[in-house]
Formats: structure tokens, sequence, C-alpha cells
């Protein structure tokens, strides 16, 4: 017993530490989860800015290293005057310069590895005494035939295997004749230096390359002197993009990977004065340095800053919960101890758990009202049990009286089965005769049916076939309509054409009187012509008119025919149609009489349908109340056989419950004497029940109310 106690103390512990660690745990996520988020927006802003300030940056930077570059070339170029700008060579005398830069070598920049003056076939005479070919160098041919006055060229492999760049200047003699060029090999370990020198930052270094892809200066991990135009097949992956724009002169940024992975920020700007571009490279980690180094601090405070949360509200929550621990106690009490319901748990808690103790007072003050109920219903069971001994032996003798009464009622039970027996066969009588009735009136309603179908169906008919008519009538009054309206054009026709009859007679009329002018003008011309003859030279020209006049005669007595010719076709054209019009409209008389008649034919038919649509309705009328009586008539035989059917049955039923009556009486006397026997022992039962009351009342008497 004392260990199944302990056991009840311990696991409410266990599962109260459950619910702190659980709620610690929850609001430990739910911080961490904060903070992550938190984290990554700050983060991703921070490096958002250190990337548009490397990018700032580093375009100012690399446009300062350029401008370095810049100047340390024109610091070489001046230093080229020297050579350009002397006595000797504005001589113009080629051996006399040549004898001069040998005798001179003293002057030379020692970061020159040579100087050479290159006479104008090509050929360079070197201050150390060699002579090169140069025909094919840039330098050559920008200054001799682009006539440039500076040149600064990519850089150029030797024979010897040394590298170097060139900075060219062209010599003129006093004359301003352009008699060769002045180039110093530039070595590049200087340049190298000064390229090394120009950083950003722990990684930020600077590369300078040329307008044909070669790098003039590198940083680790690339090839000395590569081809930038061919990086991406060496592992740079967009590296020659970013070359290609730089060698072509333009300003801008870019990423490119190099083989290791390492994702690099590339600005680039041309040095001017030069074919080359400066190319500042960050690697992408310098960039996000700041980002991620912050990242790792909020990281860290978030941690903290969880932690410390998570162990004050685990602290808060023991605390809030401790009054449950109180009740946990106070149930264990109540169970454990002598069931004492006067206990009451003192809670100050104006929450939840307040709440919670004052709804556990209320139940305990109600469980002991219940349990003083039933103490004293235990005193009133023991009242009932002497009632139910007195019941039992009364029961007895009323028994024996019932046996008795159940003989009697048994033989009226027979006598009344032997008359259920003679109702049910006249009942069945009845019903064969309200089947035989059902069916005639079945058929008569069927015919009826069917005689209205027909009716309907000849009514719709006759409805589709009137409203046709009405169609046709409609159309016939507008084709009567439009028969006279024709009648009247054709008539209107008529007597334009009657007009243009008249027209062309008067235009006939007109041309004989100008065919009759015409015959008079060449008499008159005629005589003119003769009369001119008499008067000889002095009539010549009124000859010429008469002869004009002649033929202008001729000319209209020529048109007076043709249109004589044409006015008898149009008149022939004309009498055509006046017949034919005439005709049309003979046609048009007797369409129009036919289209009468035709209507009048139609208005009969449509009066015709009309009535007898009206007769078929009546006889749908007629049929339709025949067959409502009928269908009436059809109900009440339903209802007659329904009837019929419900007596069979109530009759089956009755006799079913006749016999079992019957049965039930046999039963019933064979139950009494079963209840004569479970009355006696219903008694024993009785001093059974005293015995359990007795021991509930001593169970009930524990509880302290």
């Amino acid at each position: 017993m004392e260990e199944s106690t302990d056991n009840k103390e311990n696991t409410p512990k266990k599962k109260y530490a459950r619910l702190a660690f659980q709620f610690s745990i929850k609001i430990l996520a739910i911080l961490i989860a904060s903070f992550v988020i938190q984290n990554i927006f700050i983060v991703q802003s921070v490096k958002s800015s250190s990337k548009d300030d490397y990018s700032s940056f580093s375009e100012k930077i690399i446009e300062e290293d350029a401008g370095k570059i810049q100047h340390w070339n024109e610091v070489l170029v001046n230093d080229l005057r020297i050579y350009s700008d002397n006595d000797v060579t504005k001589d113009g005398n080629t051996d006399a310069i040549i004898e001069w830069l040998l005798t001179h070598e003293s002057i030379r920049n020692k970061l020159f590895n040579y100087v050479m003056f290159c006479t104008p076939d090509g050929v360079g005479h070197s201050s150390d005494g060699k002579i090169i070919t140069v025909i094919s160098k840039p330098f050559f041919r920008a200054i001799m035939n682009e006539r440039k006055s500076i040149f600064v060229s990519n850089i150029d492999f030797q024979l010897d295997g040394s590298v170097c760049y060139y900075i060219a200047r062209p010599a003129y003699n006093n004359r301003g004749d352009l008699i060769g060029v002045f180039a110093g090999a530039v070595k590049l370990d200087e340049i190298d230096k000064m390229i090394s020198s120009l950083t950003m930052g722990k990684n930020g270094k600077a590369i300078l390359v040329g307008s044909n892809g070669v790098l003039i200066s590198h940083i680790r991990g690339m090839d000395k002197y590569m081809d930038l135009s061919y990086s991406d097949k060496a592992g740079y992956k967009g590296l020659d993009e970013i070359a290609l724009k730089a060698c072509n002169g333009q300003q801008g940024e870019g990423y490119y990977t190099d083989p290791d992975g390492v994702t690099t920020f590339a600005s680039y700007t041309p040095v001017e004065g030069t074919p080359w571009s400066a190319i500042l490279t960050i690697p992408q980690s310098q960039i996000d340095a700041a980002g991620n180094s912050l990242g790792t601090v909020i990281i860290f405070i978030s941690i903290f800053v969880g932690l410390i949360v998570s162990a004050a509200c685990s602290f808060m929550l023991v605390i809030a919960v401790k009054p449950l621990r109180i009740v946990q106690n106070s149930i264990q009490h109540i169970a454990s101890g002598d069931a004492d319901l006067t206990q009451q748990i003192v809670v100050k808690s104006k929450n939840e758990i307040g709440a919670l103790g004052d709804g556990f007072n209320a139940f305990m003050n109600k469980l002991r009202t219940i349990v003083g109920g039933v103490k004293d219903s235990k005193e009133m069971l023991g009242d009932v049990n002497v009632g139910l001994q007195k019941r039992i032996e009364d029961n007895g003798s009323s028994i024996s009286e019932i046996i008795q009464d159940l003989h009697n009622i048994g033989s009226q039970v027979q006598n009344q089965a032997a008359s259920v027996s003679e109702t049910a066969s006249a009942v069945e009588e009845i019903s064969q005769n309200i089947e035989s009735l059902e069916r005639m009136i079945e058929t008569q309603s069927s015919g009826v049916t069917q005689a209205s179908a027909a009716v309907e169906e000849m009514i719709g008919n006759i409805r589709s076939v009137n409203v046709s008519v009405g169609h046709m009538a409609e159309s016939f009054e507008s084709l009567t309509r439009n028969a006279e309206d024709g009648i009247q054009r054709q008539n209107d026709v008529n007597i334009r054409i009657k007009k243009i009859e008249e027209q062309s007679k008067t235009l006939q009329t007109a041309n004989k009187t100008i065919s009759d002018i015409a015959s008079q003008t060449n008499m008159l011309a005629m005589n003119a012509a003769i009369e001119a003859a008499h008067a000889g030279k002095a009539g010549q020209g009124f000859s010429v008119v008469a002869d004009e006049i002649r033929k202008l005669s001729e000319t209209s007595s020529a048109q007076s025919k043709t249109i004589r010719e044409e006015l008898k076709k149009i008149a022939g054209s004309i009498d055509d149609v006046v017949n034919a019009s005439q005709a049309s409209s003979d046609s048009f008389a007797a369409v129009n009489n036919s289209i009468n008649e035709t209507q009048q034919l139609v208005l009969q038919i449509k009066s015709a349908m009309e009535e007898q649509q009206e007769g078929s309705k009546q006889i749908g009328d007629a049929l339709k109340l025949m067959n409502d009586n009928t269908s009436e008539v059809r109900a009440a035989s339903h209802e007659m056989a329904e009837g019929n059917k419900s007596i069979l049955v109530e009759v089956d039923q009755l006799r079913n419950t006749t016999g079992e009556i019957k049965d039930s009486m046999d039963k019933i006397s064979k139950s009494a004497g079963n209840i004569r026997e479970t009355s006696n022992s219903l008694s024993e039962i009785a001093d059974s029940v005293e015995a359990a009351v007795g021991q509930i009342g001593n169970q009930i008497d524990l509880f302290t109310v």
C-alpha cells in the first residue's frame, strides 16, 4: 500500500518536470527561429551594403591605380625626349644619331633595358650595339604609318626569352621631317612591383592586361603572361568576358570563378595613353567578411539571449504551476487517508491556476453533499427492505388467485378463435369480388387514357396547322401589298417609257431639220464655189471658205444619217420595252387576282381550322372529365381493395393473436407457478439485500462530511 502511494506521488512530479521542460524547449525553438530569420536578414543587408561599398571603392581605387600607371609611363616618355629633342637628332644625320646613341649609354634610364633608334626602313639600332628588325613591330607602324606622337605597346617577347614593352616617340629633323623612331624597351620587373603594391583590403589585388588579352602583370594562381581571352578553358569561368570588355577599353565590373571555385569580384578601367586596362580583383569572401563576422556575432548573442530567456521562462513556469502541486498533494491525501471531504485548498493566485483550486474546492463541496445524501439513502434503504419482506408475503396469496382466473380465460379464448376463422372466410370472398371490379375499371381507364392522348395529339396538330395557316395568311397579305406596289411601279415605268418615246420622236424631227440644213448648206457651198471660180484670183479666198463649208455640210449630213439610224434603233427598242412593260403589267394584274383568290381560300381554311380546334377542345375536355371520373372510381376501388387487404391482415393478425393469447395463457399458467417459486426465492434474496445494505452503510460511514 505504501509503495502504491509513493508511485502516485512520484508520477505527477515527473509530469510536472516534463511540462516545464517542454515549454522551455518550445520557447527556445521559437527564439532560435526568430533569431535565425533576423540573422539572415541582417547578414544579407550587410552583404548587400558591403557589395555596394566595395563596388564604389574599387572603382575609385582602380581609377587611381590606372592614374599611377599612366604617370609611370609619362615619366618614361619624357625620358625619351633626351633622345628625340637633342641637336644630333635635329640635324637628321642617321649615322650621327646611331653613333651618338652608342656613345651616350650612360644617360639611359635604368628602367629601360635598352633604347634604340629605328630608321624608316624598319631597322633598329640599340644602345647596346644590337641590330633589330622592327618593321613588323606595332610601335614602329604606329609612329611611321599612323604618325602618332607617343605609343606604348603591349608586352613583347624578345628573342633571348626576355619580356618587355616598348615606349616610342617620333624623331623629327629641323625641317620637321620624320626621320625615324626612338623606342625604349621597358623591363617588367619594376611595373610588376608597382602593380603588386596596388591592393585593397587583405586579398584585393590588381592585374594589368594588354589590348591583346595577355597579362602584363599577374597575381598568384594565374599563369604568367596568360592570355585572358582563353581563361575560360583554364578554369576561370567568366573572366574571358571581363577581359574582352577591358581589352575594348570599357570600364565596368563583373564576377568570375577561379579553378578552385572561389568567386572573385573584378573592377576594370582603361589606362590612359596605353592599350592596357587595370583590373582590381577582390575575393567574394572578403566582400562578405563583414556580413559573415556580424552573422557569427549575432549567432552567439542569439544563443546567449535564447538560453537566458528560456531559463527565465522555465523559472516563471515553475512558480506559475506551484499551486498545482498543492492540488496534487490534497488529492493524494484524500485518496490515501480516511476520505476526509472537509479539506479545502488555499490558493492565492488570481489566474487559471487559482481558478483550478477554486474549482477543486467546489468539487469537494459537491462531493461532500452527494456522500451525505448517500448516507441518508442508506437509512431509507433499510426501511424499504422491511417493507419488501411484507410485500413478498402478500404476493404469494395473490398469485394463487391469478392461476385460477387464467384457467377461466383459456376456455373463453378457444370460443373466440372459432368465430375469427368464420369471419376470415367471408372477408376473403369479398376481396375476390373487389379484385374483379378493379380489373374492369383498369381496362376502362386505359381506353379513356388512349382516347384522351389521341385527341390531345389531334388538337396539337390542329393548333400547328392553324399557326401555319396564320403565317400563310400574313404572307399572302404581304404578297398582295408587294404585288400592288409592283403594279404601281410598273405603271410608273410605262408612263416614263411613253415620255421617252415622245422625246425620241422629237429627236428624230430635230435630226431631220439638221439634215435639211446640211443639204441647203451644201447647195450654198456649191454656189459659192461656182461664184469663186467666176471671180478668178479675187475669189480664191472665198473658194477656200466655200470648200470648208461644203466639207462641214457633208460631215453634218453623214452624222445626221448616223443619228437617224441610231434613233430608229432606239425607237425599235422603246417599242419592245413598251410591249414588254404592257405584258408585265398584265402579268402583275393576273398574279394579283390569283393572290386575292388564294388569300380568300386561306382565310376560309383558317376559320375552319379554328372551329375544328374549338370542337376538338370540347372533346378533349369531355375525355378529361371522363378520365378524372375513371381515376376517382379506380382510386375508390383501390381504396376498397386496400381496405379489404387491411381487413384480411387484421383478421389474420386476430387469428394469430388468438393463437398467441392461447399460447400465452398456457405460458402464464406455467409462469404463475414459477412466480410462486420465485416469491419464495425473493424472500431469501431480501435477507441477502439486508446484509448488503449493512455493508454499504459501513463503507459510507468512512467518509467525513
